[in-house]
């Protein structure tokens, strides 16, 4: 999906405490703060940094940002000044969001760069004036991408679209096609869907997300068709994942013959398929009679972690297929849909000799049904009709209580 959400991170976040902490031991006696010792700076300033690194929240009690303020104006070490601009970006407050705009009129293109970052994780609407004037005015193209990315976090639709324009710089692309999918604004589909096309596999992959961000079902054909071609295995994911986010219907039976062809990996399919929801549950019935066992036991997971109660018939009906792994799935689902009719169909094929079988009934029967039917269930490992019926008559005595084991 590309590296668009961690665009400017040069180091770990514990290389930018590291440094910071390594700092502060050498000039919090310099920091001069009324009614302060210079051993009370120190610690308020650990305490700050490891509160932001825990918490990740509003700090403003205690001193930070003027202490941080009066560290940002020592040039002298700008490791230290990342290591505070980074922390900066994870302090939601006014007075952050200002020293990280003061940091824009840097010499350093790197300090501009980690500013141009923490403002774009801080969002505040009001940075991007600043922001656009060093968009406009820099001829770096690494703090273009900075500023193009940082809009595209704060998601305010004026300003993304000043940077329409920087689609037609290479370098600058894969940047504007991620920020206007940040935009959620669907009138940006007619400058994403050439991008369809692109044989680079980084803007494929940026225009295909940002056209689901942005909702553009027109895109769903396009992308389905997409499937027959030849792409590399993160391009099909991709493909997969934003017809699942586009809650496309159309794009149902074509995630069936992907699950066939076996080239994209099971587990972003399924999940595809899962977001679309109950308008599959027709087509997974259908599939439980395909010849392909991998599609009848995908069918029947589906079904289960869909839910839709209009699929027990059909998931019973399965409990008697020849495949154990097939049998093994729709137990799994009938037990997860939790419908009381499926009880007598799992007590049926209870006596068998397959143990495995025995423990997924049980398994099942857990999930639907009253705890003592379980216990009842458990205790004894062949039934015959007699203590079927006897356990059938305490289930439904007992009603459909989901009292937890």
């Amino acid at each position: 999906m590309g590296n668009f959400d961690t665009m400017m991170k040069i180091y770990s976040e514990d290389e930018y405490e590291n440094n910071l902490m390594s700092y502060i031991e050498n000039i919090s006696d310099k920091i001069l703060v009324p009614d302060l010792k210079p051993i009370d700076t120190k610690m308020n300033l650990k305490f700050g940094i490891y509160t932001i690194k825990i918490e990740n929240n509003e700090i403003t009690d205690h001193g930070l940002l003027h202490y941080f303020s009066i560290i940002a104006a020592d040039k002298s070490n700008v490791e230290v000044i990342l290591g505070l601009l980074y922390y900066l970006g994870k302090i939601h407050h006014k007075k952050a969001m200002n020293l990280l705009l003061s940091k824009l009129q840097d010499d350093n293109e790197a300090v501009i760069a980690q500013a141009l970052y923490s403002l774009g994780n801080l969002k505040f609407v009001e940075s991007c004036p600043g922001i656009l004037e060093v968009l406009f005015a820099t001829e770096s193209i690494k703090v273009k991408s900075e500023a193009i990315w940082a809009l595209g976090k704060i998601k305010d639709n004026d300003s993304i679209h000043q940077t329409l324009e920087f689609l037609d710089i290479e370098p600058l692309r894969a940047v504007t096609i991620s920020a206007l999918g940040k935009s959620r604004n669907s009138s940006y589909s007619k400058q994403l869907r050439p991008y369809l096309e692109s044989t680079e596999e980084d803007i494929l992959i940026r225009s295909i997300v940002s056209l689901g961000k942005i909702n553009d079902i027109d895109s769903v054909p396009t992308l389905i068709a997409m499937l027959k071609k030849e792409y590399p295995a993160s391009v099909y994911s991709t493909i997969i994942y934003t017809l699942g986010e586009l809650r496309s219907e159309r794009a149902l039976k074509p995630f069936i013959e992907c699950l066939r062809e076996g080239k994209i990996n099971e587990d972003i399919i399924l999940s595809a398929f899962f977001k679309i929801g109950y308008a599959g549950t027709d087509l997974l019935i259908q599939s439980l009679q395909d010849d392909d066992l991998y599609i009848k036991t995908c069918s029947a997971k589906l079904l289960g972690d869909i839910g839709d109660k209009k699929a027990v018939p059909a998931l019973v009906a399965t409990l008697h297929d020849d495949d154990v792994f097939v049998v093994d799935e729709v137990i799994t689902a009938l037990g997860k849909i939790g419908d009381k009719g499926a009880i007598t169909n799992l007590l049926e094929i209870f006596n068998t000799d397959n143990m495995y079988i025995k423990d997924r009934v049980k398994d099942a029967m857990a999930k639907i049904g009253n705890s003592k039917v379980f216990s009842a269930l458990v205790s004894n490992t062949d039934l015959e009709n007699d203590k079927i019926d006897e356990i059938m008559d305490l289930f439904n005595e007992l009603g459909t209580d989901k009292t937890q084991i």
